[in-house]
């Protein structure tokens, strides 16, 4: 349940509140075929984020793999798909003592869930993602926002210099 947790984060950007109301049916697996045949697995879901606004999320390939052996392992049926120890619905607050125990098994620092949302959306912005398409994977309201996470490292200002140099 732990490592479906925390991947789901990493791979979602979901905010701690979105990630408490999940269900085992919120994710859909998609499959989609390219135009040489192969198969490509996706996944996606719904949740109501910050605001009360509805939000689609995106869950790649690996995690759909942890996601489902998860599931499998689940016998009960409680329609939430994080459960604490009592059996019912994950909190919050239960997410983020799960973090903190982790990293204090393992000898981390503690770090706070929304970190984790701060790698998913900077691992974005340093793939070049539009930042557009980023302020709507986070579920953004403003712009404003978004570009606490995109910073623009020397390589990346290279590619853009160099890419448009040749109209200069």
């Amino acid at each position: 349940r732990d490592r479906i947790l925390i991947s789901l984060f990493l791979a979602t950007g979901l905010r701690v509140s979105e990630m408490s109301q999940l269900n085992r049916d919120t994710i859909h697996f998609d499959v989609e075929e390219d135009s040489s045949g192969e198969e490509h697995v996706g996944g996606s879901g719904e949740v109501i984020g910050k605001g009360n606004k509805r939000r689609t999320f995106f869950v790649d390939e690996i995690t759909l793999q942890q996601y489902a052996e998860y599931l499998a392992t689940r016998t009960d049926d409680n329609p939430a798909l994080f459960l604490s120890e009592r059996k019912q619905r994950i909190s919050v607050r239960a997410i983020q003592y799960t973090l903190a125990s982790w990293c204090n098994k393992l000898g981390l620092p503690h770090i706070n869930i929304h970190r984790l949302r701060h790698c998913y959306g900077s691992r974005l912005a340093s793939a070049n993602i539009n930042s557009m398409v980023l302020m709507k994977l986070m579920g953004h309201a403003s712009y404003t926002t978004t570009q606490n996470y995109v910073k623009l490292h020397d390589t990346t200002l290279a590619r853009g210099y160099f890419a448009a140099a040749e109209y200069l």
